[in-house]
């Protein structure tokens, strides 16, 4: 690492500096200095951090860096496996440290573009972040995100995932398998106070009925979660949901805002939801 020798007033950072203004992030991802603060200025250390948590195992990103090059960047080699031996205990890495600032009142910054390659067993819960020279780009579907570390600014990271248990069946599947449901599960049982759940999987959702539409998603996420699927926090937030739904409404009315809460259900039960289990071949 390459390290300016400074004196001890040139030395501090912006955020730590006593008596001088905090810095403020530019909008072009720099950030500039307090009027009284000297016009050059080298910080030592400023950092983007990579950690983990999720189920014991090996975890392994790609990295892409960009932004600015300034002399003495020290880039992290791509790509970079983290080693979760405890679930409950975050995992951590740095992949990017600035050791001096480009010179003048500004600094401009370095992005980290990471990826996260899939991991068998697991789904992506979430991807947080912290700090950074520049709002962060946060791309979940694709396992992706974006930080910015200049002289001033570090920033972290945080891709969390969560076990992925057993598969899910559509509606139509459960529908034609009605001997194969899971216990506690018949097709005749009343759903909601009105029809079986055999008749409702049978009646068309006419004109776009939302009741119909999300009684046929709910049921089949219910068998599915019963058969075992693992569900991610979306998907239990959308089951609650339906449930209050139809606790509320009854026999057919339905009660409350149920929007998308349907989409999530039938991309879950389809194998498509995020961080959720794969579709039963």
């Amino acid at each position: 690492m390459k390290t300016l020798k400074l004196t001890a007033s040139l030395v501090l950072s912006c955020a730590a500096a006593i008596g001088i203004a905090a810095c403020s992030n530019g909008t072009d991802g720099s950030s500039r200095l307090s009027p009284t603060s000297p016009s050059r200025v080298s910080i030592v250390g400023q950092t983007g951090q990579l950690c983990k948590v999720g189920p014991v195992g090996s975890y392994t990103f790609d990295l892409v860096f960009g932004g600015s090059a300034n002399a003495g960047d020290i880039q992290g080699s791509t790509p970079v496996t983290l080693q979760v031996t405890d679930a409950a205990v975050p995992v951590c890495t740095y992949v990017f440290t600035r050791v001096q600032s480009s010179g003048g009142d500004t600094d401009p910054a370095a992005t980290i573009q990471i990826t996260e390659q899939a991991a068998a067993g697991t789904g992506l819960q979430s991807i947080t972040t912290g700090g950074g020279a520049a709002a962060p780009v946060v791309d979940q579907a694709n396992r992706r995100v974006t930080i910015s570390v200049n002289a001033f600014h570090s920033a972290t990271t945080t891709f969390t995932n969560i076990a992925i248990g057993g598969c899910t069946f559509t509606q139509g599947w459960y529908k034609n398998h009605t001997t194969q449901w899971p216990s506690g599960f018949s097709p005749n049982d009343v759903f909601d106070g009105g029809l079986t759940w055999i008749n409702l999987y049978n009646t068309p959702p006419k004109k776009g009925n939302e009741y119909i539409q999300l009684a046929h998603q709910y049921m089949t996420a219910l068998m599915n979660v019963a058969n075992g699927a693992s569900v991610p926090p979306a998907v239990q937030t959308a089951l609650d949901a339906a449930a209050a739904y139809f606790a509320l409404g009854g026999a057919g009315a339905g009660s409350g805002d149920i929007t998308g809460v349907a989409a999530i259900l039938d991309a879950y039960n389809n194998g498509l939801a995020s961080g959720g289990p794969a579709h039963c071949d």
